[in-house]
């Protein structure tokens, strides 16, 4: 079995070469149809593992996932630490979620989550959690992001619908009820 890495000429060449079944013996080891690009991890890993593979040629999530541990270790400068962080990062379930074209450094994603939780309301970010992870992780400037902030803040709170309310009180389920009313404007709630 043979795992071919990257978007060169060669291994293009090596992956018609093997898939094609002309060197016997050898088989092409089959990445699926539709790859994640490498930049979804830049955000999640921290820049020298992620230059690492990079640097290695390495254009996809599902490339560096296929490689072995012993193939990874092989890679000039890696260690167990970074064999160790990349399966931790690709094990998270919202490692592939919304894709960023213009990744932040981890480091500055950290800050730039504080910098938009601190402008936003409550209500919004608890009905964002998906954008505002995907707006922090991303190299979008600050003034643009302090924008979107307060259009999120300016958007309608809906009212929240005594039904349910009453329902999941009801079922005692108290954390489903409080991300509930966190999203929804309540007759004795300041969101």
């Amino acid at each position: 079995m043979v795992h071919v890495v990257g978007s060169s000429p060669l291994a293009e060449q090596a992956r018609s070469l093997l898939g094609d079944g002309a060197v016997n013996a050898w088989q092409l080891h089959k990445l699926p149809e539709t790859t994640t690009p490498l930049s979804t991890l830049r955000p999640h890993l921290e820049s020298r593992y992620y230059n690492l593979l990079d640097r290695h040629g390495f254009t996809s999530v599902e490339e560096a996932t296929a490689t072995p541990d012993a193939g990874l270790l092989q890679l000039r400068n890696a260690g167990p630490r970074f064999v160790e962080a990349l399966r931790a990062i690709v094990a998270e379930p919202d490692t592939r979620k919304m894709a960023v074209t213009r990744p932040a450094d981890i480091q500055d994603a950290h800050q730039r989550r504080h910098h938009l939780l601190g402008r936003l309301r409550t209500a919004a970010a608890a009905r964002y959690p998906d954008l505002v992870d995907a707006l922090a992780r991303s190299s979008i400037p600050l003034a643009a992001l302090d924008k979107i902030a307060t259009a999120l803040n300016n958007e309608p709170i809906p009212p929240a619908d005594p039904t349910v309310t009453l329902l999941l009180e009801t079922a005692g389920e108290q954390q489903i009820l409080d991300h509930y009313l966190s999203t929804h404007q309540s007759d004795d709630a300041d969101i």
